[in-house]
């Protein structure tokens, strides 16, 4: 993890497919968020060309619902 030569490999490389996922899963919530919103229509056109920045805040944005938010952890009274 110290060695420089393998930073872009790992960092930038390796985690490309996480980023782009959450990228597509943050922009697909506010699509079916807001997609009865007549006004927020026009938006939708825009949101395939975003900058980096605005990919950023949609990854940002972004909850992933199909991890369990809860500890698991109770107890039974016998």
């Amino acid at each position: 993890m110290l060695d420089e030569s393998k930073y872009n490999p790992t960092a930038v490389k390796g985690t490309a497919a996480m980023r782009e996922y959450m990228v597509r899963e943050g922009v697909q919530q506010y699509r079916d968020y807001y997609e009865s919103d007549s006004e927020e229509q026009k938006a939708f056109e825009y949101i395939d060309q975003l900058d980096n920045r605005g990919r950023i805040r949609f990854m940002e944005v972004f909850d992933d619902y199909t991890v369990d938010k809860h500890d698991n952890k109770s107890y039974a009274m016998i």
